[in-house]
């Protein structure tokens, strides 16, 4: 049997873990065919699935797995491997989860560890991401509750029209009329008015349900785990970090896109750490994003930037962001009124001139996005601001978040080859939300969540948590990056809320999206796997691959 791996103990590793590692995969992709069916057009038997295949490998390596996999219109399926026998798996359904739910990860996560008590996890998930997503009610968005304003008295009714970029709304009789301003106290981003064209359903976990889960975790005795892995895209973000900040020791993920592999790249990862000792958490991480990089580049068309962090980092950096910000807001509010345009045209410069990843259709990464790179942004003002201060302050902000870029890409992605990502300034690495950037008067639709600072159950925008980042400080006062978009839209009018996106994950492998095939018949009921039996050594059911 190949060593045991082993990572050297972090901040919160339990004595009696002493070192070693389970392999915990939550992999969140059954609403997605695609996914569930890569790199194939039939999705196969939950024994010979791709991922399955490579957490056997992994298994194979003195590892212990486990893992929690949502397929498309089949089962939430358990899988456990002891290390060293990979063909003694247990694989048993878990009937059908809701894996946007923060029990769902909890609750797997509490069975990691009374299954593998030993070792600390090390957690990888799987699938969709989207960088801050917002905790949303779905039963809150009625056509009432994003037509009526109850901040006006007497409440002011509102009228949405549609085109082709975007919804914008109007008062009273004329429903073309643009709102003001995101800061009068009319209709805006910050005021409980939502898009009724907001997503209504298949959204990953939210950017709170992530940190519930682990919180939760913790509360329940589990270790926390010495890192997540986020496989899949724009969850290289510094909301999603700051939430994540008490419970894991190291974050790692990508910034842009990442490419679906289902795992390909698991194997050679634990097989470098069985051949080390004293690895660290974040060398670990390192290594995840390092090899998740060089499988996807083995084809050309996909380019990516990845990225890990310490999670002790993220305080110091978020207050370099928070003086940053303060610095921002109080030139963009100054008494005169020549220092506030100055001011707003330097951000805005900045803002133009910032490495942007993508939120909006098509694949340049430029303004509308609404996703900035944070150094790409502070480096950008140290090249344009005219005040010192807020340079010296953007050059710490900058510091405070270097080394967390792991390898950066530059090239044609097969999606769209006539235009170019280049990710290959070693300052990048983590996204950060920044609706609007270049004054437009056009907002992400995550926006009016974004800004709202506090729960009001009794209106929308239908926000069910905060999360730390966002949330209002004492006083009501709100978070300083929060001030710094308000005070940077103060003069621009708002015009529409840009139509949501959906939820895309490439493929690796150059392969284009598709339309899956239709579906074979179901499969007749069979017998679950014993616990320890070998589902590989099961016939697969009529209609599938195996």
């Amino acid at each position: 049997m190949a060593k045991s791996p082993h990572l050297r103990p972090g901040r919160h590793a339990r004595p009696e873990c002493a070192g070693s590692v389970v392999f915990a995969v939550y992999a969140p992709i059954g609403t997605d065919p695609v996914l569930s069916r890569h790199p194939r057009a039939v999705q196969p038997a939950i024994g010979a699935h791709p991922l399955v295949k490579a957490l056997r490998e992994v298994a194979a390596h003195g590892v212990n797995v486990s893992a929690l996999i949502d397929l498309y219109e089949d089962c939430t399926w358990l899988v456990e491997i002891p290390a060293g026998r990979p063909l003694k798996a247990s694989i048993v359904s878990a009937w059908k989860q809701d894996m946007s739910q923060p029990q769902a990860l909890a609750g797997f996560l509490q069975r990691v560890h009374a299954r593998f008590p030993r070792s600390t996890p090390v957690l990888a998930i799987e699938g969709h991401g989207g960088a801050f997503l917002p905790d949303i009610d779905f039963n809150r968005l009625t056509p009432a509750s994003t037509t009526r304003n109850e901040s006006t008295n007497p409440p002011s009714e509102l009228h949405w029209t549609h085109n082709g970029g975007g919804a914008t709304f109007g008062s009273g009789s004329d429903p073309s009329l643009p709102v003001n301003s995101p800061i009068l106290p009319v209709n805006s981003p910050i005021l409980p008015v939502n898009s009724p064209i907001l997503p209504a359903g298949h959204l990953p976990m939210s950017t709170w349900a992530v940190g519930e889960a682990l919180r939760q975790a913790a509360a329940a005795k589990v270790p926390r785990p010495a890192l997540v892995h986020f496989n899949n895209c724009f969850n290289a973000s510094f909301e999603l970090l700051h939430t994540l900040a008490p419970w894991t020791e190291v974050a790692a993920g990508y910034a842009n896109y990442d490419f679906y592999t289902a795992g390909a790249s698991y194997p050679a990862v634990f097989q470098w750490l069985a051949g080390r000792s004293g690895t660290t958490a974040l060398e670990l991480a390192r290594k995840f994003v390092e090899v998740n990089g060089d499988t996807i580049r083995a084809t050309p068309g996909q380019p990516s930037i990845g990225a890990a962090v310490r999670t002790a980092a993220v305080k110091p950096a978020a207050a370099a962001l928070d003086r940053l910000a303060t610095l921002l807001v109080a030139d963009l509010r100054s008494r005169d009124a020549g220092e506030r345009a100055t001011a707003r045209d330097a951000v805005r410069k900045a803002a133009i001139a910032a490495q942007h990843y993508d939120t909006q259709p098509g694949f340049a990464l430029e303004v509308p996005d609404q996703f900035v790179d944070i150094a790409g942004f502070a480096q950008a003002l140290v090249d344009v601001y005219p005040t010192a201060n807020v340079r010296t302050a953007a050059q710490t902000l900058r510091n405070a978040v270097a080394g967390a870029r792991v390898y950066g890409d530059k090239g044609e992605p097969y999606l769209d080859p006539n235009v170019t990502w280049d990710f290959s300034d070693e300052r990048l690495g983590l996204n950060l939300f920044f609706p609007d950037p270049d004054l437009r008067g056009l907002w992400d639709w995550r926006s009016p969540y974004y800004l709202s600072g506090r729960v009001d159950p009794k209106r929308p925008p239908a926000h069910k948590h905060v999360i730390r980042f966002l949330a209002e400080r004492a006083g009501g006062k709100r978070p300083p990056w929060v001030e710094f978009i308000v005070a940077y839209h103060e003069t621009t009018p708002f015009q529409a809320f840009l139509a949501p996106q959906p939820f895309f994950f490439p493929l690796a492998g150059g392969a284009k999206t598709y339309e899956p095939p239709p579906l074979p018949p179901a499969p007749p009921i069979r017998k679950l796997p014993d616990e320890g039996s070998d589902p590989q050594q099961q016939q697969p059911p009529a209609g599938t691959v195996g």
